[in-house]
């Protein structure tokens, strides 16, 4: 009944569906020994239906081991007439029998790599296995959360945590951790990246990321987006700074912040101050141009001196430049804006004459007490104020020749005086009429006194020169003691009859004999 020869393991595999199933039946060989060919086909048939649903159904097992129990008494009926053989199959179905039940006990294997379950449960207890290892998910009970390991074994991700993504190195050296990169470009599915750099946007508008691996030439690896990459040095750092992409070495961070015309690129925060196993937490916030904004439209090229200018109609602010107006001229540079008028000396110039102004006739005026803006002062203005200076000031001028057309009426006092060059000074007073007058009288008219006054004391003169001096006056006030000084000899007009006086004034002889400066001798004239 038995064959003598052990099935082999190549034949085993010929009709069991894979290798587990194989293991079993050589652990059942070593419980049962040989088996016939008909118990193999008996055995793996009741194997089969017992390991189908052996992890989710008691019964089934339960069934398989009715089956065998029912083949068992019938081997029984038949080793009556049989030889001693059919005592020895007995014992083997039983054993046969003890190996089925302690495979229905065992936990199914599955090979679609599926369960369904409600939930897993993870143990939190410190595990021994070492991280790291792709595939591999443990608790982390510092960051609060599971860890999975990456393609590579290099990096691990704290799921919840971080995002990591996958690129090709499109650098010529090696990418290391904690550098900083932007993308360049596309290779298939991975994104192509490189050192970035914060001094222009094309090397730092698309900063992605900061390598959390080493990174080949051409190869892939991994950086990180979002989270904390660690193993770094942040000597350099604070806990807590902000970090930005350096506008001097491509790839660095730095904890100063770029200013224009660099770019400012936020990579993230420093965590944890470590020569070697310093931390930071990555959060790319590239900077912003000022035509990236929703509400800015500028249109190129932008020039030097270029402005922003609310466009109302269309809801946006524009680029636009000043541009010049009348009497005004724009000088547009790098960073600045010289406006200037071209000079009211030139407008005035260039315009029409007017030979007579009246009141509400304009003129400009630089006004000192308003950091000399332009203001405008009209005619009327500029006789009133100049009628109420003149009429309150001795007025000092120095004049060749003053003439006076018509009337000249003197408020208060008026002076002429010579030069350290001219030897006199002369007032002329010409008419085209047979006289030329000074009138003395009061704002109302009334007639009032004229005197002339010397300034240097009792030497002080007035000369009247000219042929005929007249004087249509009532009465003449001399203030000297003498009546009459002359610069030359009088005539004598004396004669040879002899003179008698019968027509004094009054009797006897004169009271008083009045000086007469006759040309350096004194005359008297007798006076009664």
């Amino acid at each position: 009944m038995a064959d003598p020869k052990p099935l082999t393991r190549d034949q085993l595999a010929k009709f069991l569906p894979d290798a587990e199933a194989v293991k079993r039946f050589e652990r059942l060989f070593a419980v049962a020994g040989d088996l016939t060919p008909t118990d193999v086909v008996t055995l793996y048939r009741l194997t089969q239906e017992a390991s189908i649903d052996a992890g989710t159904a008691q019964a089934t097992a339960q069934s398989a081991l009715d089956q065998l129990g029912q083949i068992v008494q019938d081997a029984a009926v038949n080793a009556v007439t049989a030889d001693a053989k059919a005592e020895q199959a007995l014992d083997l179905l039983s054993k046969i029998a003890q190996s089925l039940e302690l495979l229905a006990s065992a936990p199914a294997t599955r090979n679609d790599n599926f369960v369904g379950t409600d939930y897993i449960d993870i143990s939190t207890v410190a595990p021994t296995a070492v991280g790291g290892v792709p595939g591999r998910m443990k608790w982390n009970d510092t960051d609060g959360t599971l860890d999975l390991g990456l393609k590579g074994g290099n990096v691990t991700l704290q799921i919840g945590q971080e995002n990591v993504l996958r690129v090709k190195n499109d650098e010529a050296t090696q990418l290391t951790d904690g550098e900083v990169v932007y993308i360049t470009g596309a290779s298939g599915a991975n994104l192509l990246v490189k050192r970035a750099l914060a001094d222009s946007d094309l090397t730092s508008a698309s900063t992605i990321g900061v390598v959390t691996e080493p990174i080949a030439v051409n190869g892939q690896g991994f950086i990180t987006t979002f989270g904390s990459v660690r193993g770094l040095n942040t000597n350099s750092f604070n806990e807590g700074d902000i970090l930005y992409l350096s506008p001097t070495t491509p790839g660095a961070i730095t904890n100063v912040k770029p200013v224009a015309p660099n770019h400012m690129v936020l990579v993230g925060y420093c965590t944890k101050k470590s020569g070697g196993n310093g931390e930071i937490f990555v959060k790319v916030d590239n900077g912003y141009e000022v035509d990236e904004l929703h509400n800015v439209l500028i249109a190129n090229p932008v020039l030097a001196g270029s402005l922003l200018i609310y466009d109302a109609t269309i809801g946006v602010w524009k680029n636009a430049r000043l541009t010049p107006g009348t009497n005004i001229t724009i000088t547009n540079a790098d960073g600045s804006i010289t406006i200037a008028s071209t000079g009211t000396a030139d407008a005035t110039h260039a315009a029409a004459s007017k030979v007579t102004p009246v009141d509400a006739d304009e003129m400009p005026l630089s006004d000192s007490a308003s950091s000399f803006s332009l203001k405008k002062l009209t005619w009327a203005n500029l006789k009133a104020t100049l009628a109420s200076w003149i009429n309150g000031n001795l007025i000092p001028a120095s004049f060749t020749t003053l003439k006076a057309s018509g009337a000249a009426n003197m408020n208060s006092s008026l002076q002429v005086k010579g030069s350290s060059t001219v030897a006199n000074a002369e007032m002329f007073f010409n008419a085209t009429d047979t006289e030329s007058r000074i009138h003395a009288s009061s704002s109302s008219g009334v007639p009032k006194t004229l005197k002339f006054y010397g300034s240097g004391g009792a030497s002080s003169s007035m000369d009247v020169s000219g042929s005929n001096v007249t004087m249509n006056v009532a009465t003449i006030l001399l203030g000297g003691t003498n009546l009459v000084a002359t610069t030359n000899a009088l005539a004598n007009g004396a004669g040879a009859s002899a003179g008698t006086l019968t027509n004094a004034p009054a009797a006897g002889n004169p009271t008083k004999w009045i000086a007469i400066n006759d040309g350096g001798t004194v005359r008297y004239i007798p006076t009664w």
